[in-house]
């Protein structure tokens, strides 16, 4: 697959609101990085997109689109693809908890 953009649907049980003083009912994602590899082996990952407090996800099941700002040869190729953890989510904690991830592009027949 040439990968063009992804989407992301937050958890569907988190809408922003306050349940105990000082701390968020949920926890959506601001920081991730898509990667991409042909072998799946450690160190042979290449980064496609990455984001940093991203403020996308503030409504329970939100669905959001991101273009893939690697910029990628037209006939790169690649057979695994992931979303890995890159930071803190929307309350402080180490977790990447989301609905949905759907990558979009151009498939091949290698």
């Amino acid at each position: 697959m040439h990968p063009t953009h992804y989407a992301i649907r937050c958890r569907h049980d988190y809408d922003g609101l306050i349940l105990y003083q000082g701390m968020n009912s949920g926890s959506n994602p601001r920081d991730w990085i898509i990667e991409a590899s042909n072998t799946g082996q450690e160190g042979d990952w290449k980064k496609l997109d990455e984001r940093k407090k991203d403020p996308s996800f503030r409504i329970r099941n939100t669905t959001e689109i991101f273009y893939i700002r690697e910029k990628l040869d037209p006939n790169e190729c690649f057979k695994f693809l992931r979303i890995r953890n890159n930071g803190k989510s929307s309350d402080d904690t180490d977790f990447l908890i989301i609905s949905a991830f759907e990558i979009y592009g151009d498939l091949y027949d290698l």
